[in-house]
This record gives structure tokens, C-alpha cells and sequence, in this order.
């Protein structure tokens, strides 16, 4: 019976010589790996981890910068049926003691029998994690072993991993991932790319995160393409090694957010690389966002960037990854709404010379054997041209959440999944989470949206702004707060900016902020996946 370990055996006995994962560190070629190599690796962790008592079912956290042994690491924990889950990396921006006391929970909850991480971190999360029954391994120790790996019967409906949510408000979701479900999904996307032998994926992204871990590992690995993975820490500071690795090895697929497309147009003035064979830049935001397209195909067009190789994607654990693709065939386009309608969740469609006109950006088709309604608060499925919450099922679906109960997520059978939406001549377009709205004086706007705007301003650093819902208990509604982040130290300068602010979110939404603050840069709080953290924000905000 095939698994995703037996899967990717399969591939490096037919592979060996074929290259499998290329390493980028500090713009140039660290290591290049075969797939043999690399499955040479994974069996050396998996026996390592059978020496150590580990076996079938035993959950192993892995804390360490990605490279050849976090992912030897993954893998080989899979080989012999236990339970493997990436986790991120403490930032200077982070405080420790907070960054391993909810770690430390976390690995007391999943009952976590070893973590897998460095020398240095060792002695760190002995400090804070004080579990005796959960073993620590350090990656230096590997040997060179040779013994003979017990591989444990598995079937499809056994877990794979674990693929931990972002843990904006509390202990983080341990999303169960089943070999079958992970083997549909990774099968039905590829199909829907047209995956061929020859595409290489290129990834900055974080392998704790499901766009990093899906399409950015699984996929290429269990399809048998070539992987070029950069640092994430690596990038953030230099953008456009993303471009040097795509030229170098002759990219053709890479998954970016939002905030990538914006921040790597920021330095295009620096740029000149040929990324014509690219087949395509896959935006996986939810909500996609026009303007992230037009900036950068502006930005890199001399670069040999055209429309048809931007694209969007509409994905999260829970369904594995992805549940809808824009058709690489065809060049993304917006549909522009009436912006008042749609305060009020209604879609009416107009022009884009429309007073009120609103580009927006699907994420394209459902998969094939991916169904999604439009549903209210009740559950109920909502007409055409209603906004609701978009409700999805699969083949390939979690099997819940670690040691939790999953039911209250999926009453009837589809998995709620807190964003909102509609669809128009079968493509989804996602709008933001139901957390995300604000629902100030009876009008309905998103903070995703103030906070895309905000950041187009002069002096406001980009992607460092939060907004959010401040409950009026006088007036029975929402007011709107902004903070944003800026280099600005000047005070009249400052005062300046919080005034633009204030007349951006007023012409664009007619909405007066209740609270607009401008903090110095490092003070928004986001997840570990990069995203920006509303109720740690609010909570920031409140308190000070």
C-alpha cells in the first residue's frame, strides 16, 4: 500500500543522481543534494530516532533552521511512522522567555515525546521547557550509522504530520494531516500546474508554514522536482536573491504573499534577470490583492515579468493546501465591484470607471474534487451575490485537530473556514476572515483592507501596520484604530502622518479612526508566519 514515505523511496530509487534540494546561503550555492543523498540522510535520523525509543505514532518537533537536516530530519521521522512537525525559529524581534513558555505549553499539550534541534537551542529550551518524559536531540550528535531500519506497516488513514496553525490567539492548532490526504492533494495540484519533470521550485518560504511545507516541499519531493529552498531570514534582508536563484537554476514555479510582491518591488531599481521562463508566480493571500500584481509586473517587466505569469492560489492546512487555482493558461483579472455594496455584503458588479469601483482578484477555480458553498452564520448556503463564509470539503481534508474536537469546525460535514467571500462565474474570490471584519456604524470594512492602504503611504514602513475593532460600549458599535510603524522621529512629521492616515481611511471608506497611533519600527506583533497578529496588537494597544 503506498505512502507518502513509500512514494518517495519510489522516486529516489529512480532518481538517485537526479538532483533533489539545493540549499542557498548568503546568495550563493551552499549544497547541492541527489535524491539519494537525501535519502540517505532521512534513513540516518530514522534509525537515530528508533535507537532513542521513538516508534509508530510519537509526535517529533523540529527546531532548527531549514537545511538538509531539519528536513533528513521530517522525513525520517515519517519513515518509521512517527509524527513530525516543523516549527519556527525565536526571532530577535521575539521575546525568548514568552517564545519558549508557549512552546513549552504547547509541547506539554501534544504530549511531544522528542524534540529535534541544535546544540545551542538545546540549551536554551531545557531552560524553558521542563518536560522529563520528552527527549532532546541535537542534530551535531548524528552518526554515521549504519544499522538496519525497521520500517512500521502504515496505511493511508494514519497520520503523516503535523501542520501547526499560526496561533494568533491562543495554543496553536496541530492540523492532522493523513498519508492518503496528503498524497490527493499533492496529486491534484500538480495536475492542475502541469507539473512536468522539468519545473524547478524555488522557495524563500518557511517550512512551518503550509505554503512552504506543501508546495514548497511536499510537492516537489513526492513528484520527483528539483527544490532550490533560500533562507527565510536570508531573504527578508536580501530580496532579490530570490531572482538570483530563479536565473541560476532556471525557476519556473515560486509561491509568494501579499507583502513579498511589494517588498521585492522595492528594490528594483537593483534588478536585471532574466525571469522570462517563469511559469509562474503563485499569490497565496487571502484576499489576493490587484494591486500587489500591477506594482510588481510594473516593477520587473524589464526583467521579462508579463501578467500571464502572475497567478493566485487559495489554500490553508486544513484542506492539506491548496483548494483552488487561477488556470495557468489564462492571465488573472479583476473583477471590479461596487465598493458601498459590498460594505453592506452585497456584490454588484460595474465598471472600472465606477465612482465606487473595487478591484478584485480571484483565487481562481476550485480544485477538481474540491466543493465550496457560501454560507450565513447558521450554516445556511447563501444566493449569488450574497458575501457569506466559504465552507469547503475534500478527499483531502484533515482528520481534525491534535487532541481536540473538531466537530464545532465542521457541523454538516464541510469545514467552516472563517473567511468570507462569493463566488461569480465559478471563481472564489476571498474578501478577508470573519475576525478580520469591523463593523463600525452599521458599515462593514476590513482590516486587512486599512491596512493594505495605510501602507501605501509615504513614511508608514509597508506591511508594518495593524487595524482593528475597539468596542464602544456607549454607542453599541466598533471604532476603527490604526497603528502603523514608521522611521520618522520628527513630531511635526509624525502629526503629519497620523493626518494623512486619518484622510486615507476616510476618503476610501468613509470612516473617521477613532485612534490613529504612529509607533517606531519593531512594535506590530505578528505570528510566527509572518502575519500580522490583530488581537496581540489590540491587546498591545489597549494596555499601553
Amino acid at each position: 500500500m503506498e505512502t507518502v514515505t513509500t512514494r518517495l523511496q519510489a522516486i529516489c530509487e529512480r532518481s538517485k543522481t537526479s538532483p533533489a534540494l539545493t540549499l542557498v546561503r548568503d546568495g550563493k550555492d551552499d549544497l547541492t543534494f541527489s535524491f539519494g543523498q537525501v535519502f540517505g540522510w532521512m534513513c540516518r535520523y530514522a534509525t537515530t530516532f528508533q535507537q532513542h525509543g521513538i516508534s509508530q505514532g510519537d509526535v517529533v518537533l523540529i527546531f532548527a533552521q531549514q537545511g538538509i537536516d531539519a528536513i533528513a530530519a521530517f522525513w525520517g521521522a515519517m519513515l518509521i511512522g512517527a509524527i513530525p512537525s516543523f516549527m519556527p525559529s525565536q526571532t530577535d524581534r521575539q521575546d525568548p522567555k514568552l517564545f519558549w513558555q508557549k512552546h513549552a505549553e504547547l509541547c506539554k499539550y501534544i504530549e511531544a515525546k522528542l524534540i529535534v534541534t541544535t546544540r545551542e537551542n538545546a540549551k536554551v529550551i531545557e531552560q524553558h521547557v521542563p518536560n522529563h518524559s520528552m527527549q532532546i536531540f541535537e542534530i551535531e550528535n548524528l552518526g554515521s550509522t549504519n544499522d538496519e531500519l525497521e520500517r512500521p506497516v502504515t496505511t493511508l488513514e494514519d497520520l503523516a504530520l503535523l501542520q501547526h496553525s499560526s496561533g494568533t490567539t491562543g495554543l496553536k492548532k496541530g492540523v492532522m494531516l493523513s498519508h492518503g490526504a496528503i498524497l490527493k492533494q499533492v496529486d491534484c495540484y500538480a495536475d492542475t500546474l502541469s507539473l512536468s519533470d522539468d519545473d524547478v521550485f524555488i522557495s524563500w518560504l518557511p517550512l512551518y508554514h503550509d505554503m512552504g511545507l506543501v508546495a514548497c516541499l511536499l510537492v516537489p519531493f513526492l513528484r520527483g522536482n528539483h527544490l532550490v529552498l533560500l533562507d527565510p531570514f536570508e531573504w527578508v534582508a536580501s530580496p532579490l536573491s530570490l531572482f538570483e536563484a530563479i536565473e541560476r537554476h532556471r525557476g519556473t514555479l515560486t509561491w509568494l504573499p501579499n507583502f513579498a510582491y511589494h517588498h521585492l518591488a522595492r528594490f528594483s531599481q537593483d534588478s536585471s534577470f532574466d525571469l522570462s521562463h517563469m511559469k509562474a508566480f503563485i499569490n497565496c493571500s487571502e484576499p489576493c490583492k490587484w494591486n500587489s500584481f500591477e506594482l510588481f509586473a510594473d516593477a520587473f517587466s524589464s526583467c521579462g515579468v508579463a501578467r500571464r505569469q502572475l497567478h493566485t492560489c487559495y489554500a490553508m492546512a486544513e484542506m492539506v493546501f491548496a483548494a483552488s487555482q487561477s488556470p495557468l493558461e489564462f492571465p488573472c483579472e479583476p473583477l471590479y465591484v461596487d465598493s458601498r455594496a459590498l460594505q453592506d455584503h452585497r456584490v454588484v458588479i460595474c465598471s472600472a470607471q465606477h465612482e465606487d469601483a473595487l478591484p478584485l482578484l480571484s483565487s481562481g477555480r476550485m480544485l477538481p474534487g474540491v466543493f465550496v458553498e457560501i454560507v450565513d452564520n447558521e450554516g445556511a448556503k447563501l444566493p449569488t451575490g450574497v458575501v457569506g463564509e466559504i465552507a469547503l470539503s475534500a478527499d483531502f481534508m484533515f482528520s481534525g485537530y491534535y487532541r481536540e474536537d473538531t466537530s464545532q469546525y465542521t457541523p454538516t460535514g464541510a469545514y467552516l473556514t472563517r473567511d468570507l467571500g462569493f463566488l461569480h462565474d465559478d471563481l472564489l474570490y476571498v474578501l478577508g476572515r470573519k475576525d478580520d471584519l469591523i463593523i463600525t456604524c452599521g458599515k462593514n470594512v476590513y482590516a486587512h483592507a486599512i491596512e493594505s492602504d495605510v501602507s501605501l503611504i509615504e513614511g508608514v514602513v509597508p506591511g508594518r501596520v495593524a487595524a482593528f475593532g475597539v468596542d464602544d460600549e456607549a454607542l453599541s458599535t466598533q471604532k476603527v484604530a490604526v497603528v502603523a510603524e514608521s522611521r520618522l522621529t520628527d513630531s511635526t512629521e509624525r502629526k503629519l502622518l497620523r493626518r494623512m492616515i486619518v484622510e486615507r481611511v476616510h476618503s476610501l471608506y468613509d470612516i473617521t479612526p477613532a485612534s490613529v497611533r504612529v509607533v517606531e519600527p519593531g512594535w506590530i506583533v505578528k505570528t510566527t508566519s509572518g502575519k500580522i497578529s490583530r488581537e496581540g496588537n489590540k491587546a498591545k494597544h489597549l494596555q499601553q
